[in-house]
């Protein structure tokens, strides 16, 4: 039983450290894939039924929503006292859109003015350096919601990601 779950860890740190499927399949299956195994290893309930899967952004802008996407569902496992997530992915005129949404406590301003918090500060710089938005408050669900808004042509005057944050050749 220790081995097939230390398997079952390493194999999920190395999916989310180099996400191949989102090189291979896309930012809509690999957020359903990152879904369906914090759904698996929490038992929070992780609906993806609004993912649309014609949505495309190009390696720089899926990265970067791939990460928030995992900082997101670190954040509401660590804080929000959920039972339920729901996601949505879409693309409209301006970008791509990303929502989370949770049934837990919510965030109230205090918890966005905290010094050190870490989670938020770096979905917030992620987007800056794509000239992406990001819009939190009271979810339907009685939770927290992000949205998270990044343009077609994201981040096109700013340098090139680390090293750590590029998709694999």
């Amino acid at each position: 039983t220790l081995v097939d779950e230390a398997i079952n860890t390493a194999s999920r740190v190395a999916r989310e450290l180099r996400p191949g499927i989102l090189k291979d399949f896309g930012l809509a299956a690999a957020i359903e894939c990152q879904a369906g195994d914090f759904s698996q290893r929490t038992g929070i309930e992780c609906d993806t039924g609004n993912i649309n899967h014609e949505v495309h952004a190009d390696d720089r802008a899926s990265l970067a929503l791939f990460r928030i996407f995992q900082e997101a569902l670190t954040n509401i496992l660590k804080h929000a006292n959920a039972s339920r997530v729901a996601v949505s992915l879409r693309q409209d005129d301006q970008g791509v859109v990303l929502e989370i949404e949770d049934d837990g406590k919510g965030i109230v301003p205090d918890d966005l003015a905290k010094p050190k918090s870490f989670g938020l500060r770096g979905i917030r710089e992620r987007l800056n350096a794509l000239g992406g938005t990001l819009d939190i408050g009271t979810s339907s669900l009685g939770g927290a919601y992000l949205i998270l808004r990044v343009p077609h042509r994201a981040g096109a005057h700013e340098p090139a990601l680390p090293a750590a944050d590029r998709l694999p050749e």
